[in-house]
């Protein structure tokens, strides 16, 4: 069996079986709401802070792990993301938007570790993509030779700064 055939097969029972997978994805966020909302009430602000961030992970990596589906099925397949199954797209995402709504209901989330570290890796990828961007602006080695040195001293100022923000963000305590 090739890998092709693999997630073929794999994408055929997620087909067959997405309205339990959407069912799937939205208990899950009430379970954890209920989870963490007993644990806090019954004084045990570790356990319930312990579930509260499994919940956000896993809602996060099953959206990560769609974007990769969505990702493997245009570069592998040439498919579309309008011939994909409407139950299939919406599920992870309904499973992020539950379970941050739940979970906020019992904690503000900057407490939460795991939603710290959501924030630093949206800001990384943010950064990530903004400097792919203005590195894309600029053909070869232009912006050396022939680019206006007030641009260019405005996009490093920009890139330390934010370098700056993340390391403080991730190397210090909160």
């Amino acid at each position: 069996m090739s890998i092709a055939e693999l997630l073929a097969l794999a994408h055929a029972g997620a087909l067959a079986h997405a309205r339990a997978l959407l069912a799937v994805c939205l208990l899950t966020p009430a379970v954890i709401t209920l989870l963490a909302w007993a644990c806090n009430a019954q004084r045990q602000r570790r356990v319930a802070h312990l579930i509260a961030n499994i919940g956000l992970s896993l809602a996060f990596t099953a959206l990560a792990l769609e974007v990769l589906a969505i990702a493997i099925a245009r570069v592998v397949f040439d498919a579309h993301i309008g011939d994909a199954s409407a139950i299939l797209l919406l599920a992870p995402i309904a499973f992020v938007g539950a379970t941050v709504v739940g979970v906020h209901m019992v904690f503000p989330l900057k407490q939460l570790a795991a939603w710290r570290t959501l924030v630093d890796v949206g800001w990384f990828s943010l950064a990530a993509a903004a400097l792919l961007w203005i590195m894309s602006q600029f053909r070869g080695w232009g912006i050396l030779f022939g680019g206006n040195l007030i641009e260019l001293a405005l996009i490093m100022i920009a890139a330390l700064w934010l370098i700056r923000r993340l390391y403080r963000r991730v190397f210090t305590r909160h």
